[in-house]
């Protein structure tokens, strides 16, 4: 799985390299025999890495992906069966986007989400959300209306 070279920059200055392998680490979590081959393939080589973004704008704030253990699962009992049921479909969280607090998951199909304050479809493709989320790039972003369960654009709110 290979990233555009802005983003790839990234991935490489945070200890990604050719041939990396930390499979190992995530292997025997209980979530890991229910997640997507895309996701799976994605953790085995760039997990356990915390990625700085590499935005196209001047900002005080930096982001960092956290692609570690720790969020490879949700925070309480009964979390996943909440992503089912809100979004229809399970949801298989992997990384933390910080400073903002967001949640990164995908989905069997490989969408890419942030669940946090607001829920967010970043991506109907794997590689271009993990892009995306790392060049802080809302283009296309959909966002869920908890009421509804509607999908909305959220530049397009009067």
């Amino acid at each position: 799985m290979k990233f555009s070279d802005k983003v790839q920059q990234q991935f490489t200055e945070a200890g990604w390299f050719e041939g990396r392998d930390v499979s190992h680490l995530y292997a025997n979590h209980p979530m890991y025999a229910k997640t997507p081959a895309m996701l799976k393939e994605f953790i085995h080589s760039y997990g356990d890495l915390r990625v700085l973004d590499c935005k196209n704008f001047e900002s005080e704030v930096t982001g960092e992906l956290i692609i570690t253990l720790e969020y490879f699962d949700f925070f309480e009992e009964g979390d996943f069966e909440d992503t089912i049921e809100m979004f229809g479909f399970p949801v298989y969280p992997f990384a933390m986007f910080e400073p903002e607090l967001y949640r990164i998951g995908c989905d069997d199909s490989g969408n890419i989400y942030m669940l946090g304050d607001g829920n967010f479809l970043r991506s109907n493709n794997f590689v271009t959300g993990i892009e995306k989320v790392l060049s802080v790039d809302w283009t296309g972003c959909m966002e869920l209306n908890d009421e509804t369960g509607e999908w909305f654009d959220p530049r397009k709110l009067s």
